[in-house]
């Protein structure tokens, strides 16, 4: 099998993580006690006990180097020694508690005329930045709208972290305009 990585091409260096686990409680114990128990019912809920995980980013790292090339979409493959390890998404379904299935397609419009958008972004001309999304749900006092900005942040900081200056993709706001 082949390595996605050559081993001639692996880089020595830092690992560096822009994951912020810190996150998942500030979100929580900014919310109220109704919406903390929506966030521990949703599919975010068993995040909070993720946040007292100590993680090995160098276990990351050498299963990253260790990627090999498949033909399956939904799959990753790692060689360690002789043996394949497979990783799909059965397994993640399994790990992360959260559902898999079809994406409508992301419209990013429907993201522009978001609710959210509308009374914290409308000055943003489309592009919100996580910073951006992070000083808003500080400062925001309405509780369902911060609890759709807690969930868009655990998106934006933990689950699909980015640098600081990356755009949110709008598509998202969408998603949480019927929360509440």
């Amino acid at each position: 099998m082949e390595y996605f990585i050559d081993v001639e091409e692996r880089v020595r260096g830092k690992i560096s993580n822009r994951c912020k686990l810190e996150i998942i409680n500030e979100v929580y114990y900014a919310l109220d006690s109704n919406h903390q128990k929506n966030f521990t019912d949703s599919c975010f809920g068993h995040l909070l006990s993720v946040a007292e995980i100590k993680i090995s980013l160098q276990i990351v790292h050498q299963c990253i180097v260790r990627t090999v090339r498949t033909l399956k979409e939904n799959e990753v493959w790692c060689k360690f020694g002789n043996k394949i390890a497979r990783f799909g998404l059965e397994e993640f379904v399994l790990v992360t508690g959260l559902k898999a299935g079809e994406l409508e397609s992301e419209d990013e419009n429907l993201g522009l005329k978001s609710d959210l958008i509308q009374k914290y972004f409308k000055n943003s001309k489309g592009k919100v930045v996580r910073r951006q999304l992070l000083n808003a749900f500080r400062r925001c006092g309405n509780q369902p709208d911060k609890f759709k900005m807690g969930i868009l942040l655990i998106l934006a900081y933990v689950l699909l972290s980015a640098e600081e200056n990356t755009n949110l993709n709008l598509w998202w706001f969408n998603l949480v305009d019927n929360f509440g």
